[in-house]
């Protein structure tokens, strides 16, 4: 029995390494903080705080603009004076130039680009190269909507972006940016649970909601309401904001089939003891 508990073991330590669907997104709060939200019940927990980037004239909103690509964490500043930063795991990664102080309200990440929607001129701006050494990325926008005056967040998932602003969500083709749209009120972040859409709405101060979208009919389902986020320690006295969300960063398959797997051996062990 002792022979085959090893073997056993040993099998699920050295499985190909991979992802699973993650049955969580990431919510980014106004500290820098870093919550996976589980999909299924809405409960949120810390996974990783990054400095607090300062400068802001309007910190509950800044960190922003959050994105997931390859394991690592993509984020903006939001309202400073002068250009906008993207940060990689919370190092500085480029500056963005930008005519206004606070374009940076939205973002996503898919393979070596980060996406996002300039506020105030509507641009679909790319910065590219994002897994390179900083000041090597590269910023490109092409016209695409008018201004907003209230942005909610942008999501890319299979040449497809889903952007929330003012009461609209937005679906449109990453390539020829032609869209449709529908009358939802606005979401402060949206993120991929691996191809379902989920978006994250602030219902009042400390309370937010997360919701299932549809892709294909643009219309919402409540799933709960988000527990585990911080009540007070935010810019403004008894508040706290979730600003963006995303993807989740995925475990390796191998850290889900382990967890799983030693579960049943220890199982079959009591059972052969």
């Amino acid at each position: 029995m002792k022979k085959m508990f090893c073997l056993a073991l040993l099998s699920v330590l050295f499985l190909p390494a991979g992802t699973a669907h993650a049955g969580f997104i990431s919510l980014l709060g106004e500290d820098g903080s870093v919550f996976t939200l589980d999909t299924a019940t809405g409960e949120a927990r810390l996974a990783v705080k990054f400095p607090d980037p300062g400068g802001s004239r309007q910190e509950q909103y800044s960190p922003n603009g959050l994105g997931v690509s390859g394991g690592v964490y993509f984020f903006t500043n939001f309202n400073v004076r002068g250009p906008d930063t993207l940060y990689r795991n919370g190092t500085a990664l480029t500056t963005i130039p930008a005519a206004d102080p606070y374009n940076i309200a939205n973002g996503d990440a898919a393979g070596d680009t980060f996406y996002f929607v300039d506020r105030h001129t509507g641009d679909l701006v790319t910065v590219g190269t994002i897994f390179g050494a900083p000041g090597t990325q590269t910023v490109s926008c092409v016209p695409f909507l008018s201004a907003m005056s209230a942005m909610g967040d942008l999501a890319v998932s299979g040449g497809m972006g889903y952007l929330s602003y003012d009461n609209a969500l937005l679906k449109f083709d990453m390539a020829t940016l032609s869209y449709t749209q529908a009358a939802l009120n606005r979401y402060v972040g949206l993120g991929f649970d691996g191809g379902t859409l989920y978006g994250v709405r602030r219902a009042g101060n400390n309370h937010f909601e997360l919701y299932r979208i549809d892709t294909a009919s643009l219309t919402q389902t409540k799933v709960a309401n988000i527990t585990g986020i911080p009540t007070s320690g935010g810019a403004i006295a008894g508040r706290y904001e979730i600003t963006d969300a995303a993807s989740a960063v995925p475990l390796p398959a191998t850290a889900w089939l382990l967890g799983s797997g030693l579960i049943g051996l220890l199982g079959l062990r009591r059972k052969g003891s």
